[in-house]
């Protein structure tokens, strides 16, 4: 995980010049040629802005969370989440190899009729 100060392709860029295909070889050929795979990301799709506003706005997807074959499948539900920072042109990386263990929690909502139920009036008064 990291920022390699590189993208993959122009999809990974907003504004700006668009760049050669060309230019883009070495740092796929680096991915490739070490045998890593991109996780992707969850958020906006950029993590590095040029913070200009108007026509000379950039953003691009600099930073990325790589891992080998054998991590992703061994952490198969991991995301990598960007999230937007107000003191930096960065974003912040955060993964979670086990989202799934994430738990929202719901409100709890009493029933009036658990109240005349026989059997649930011991759970009742043990709680």
């Amino acid at each position: 995980m990291g920022d390699f100060n590189d993208i993959c392709s122009n999809g990974e860029k907003w504004g700006g010049r668009e760049r050669s295909e060309g230019s883009f070889r070495d740092f796929n050929s680096f991915i490739s040629g070490n045998e890593l795979v991109d996780i992707g990301y969850v958020g906006i799709p950029w993590t590095w802005s040029n913070t200009w506003e108007g026509e000379g706005v950039v953003k691009e997807r600099l930073d990325r969370c790589l891992g080998s074959v054998g991590w992703v499948q061994l952490y198969e539900k991991v995301t990598c989440e960007h999230i937007e920072q107000e003191a930096s042109d960065h974003c912040l990386l955060m993964v979670d190899t086990n989202p799934q263990q994430r738990r929202v929690k719901r409100r709890f909502f009493f029933d009036q009729r658990w109240a005349k139920d026989k059997a649930s009036e011991a759970v009742i008064k043990q709680a």
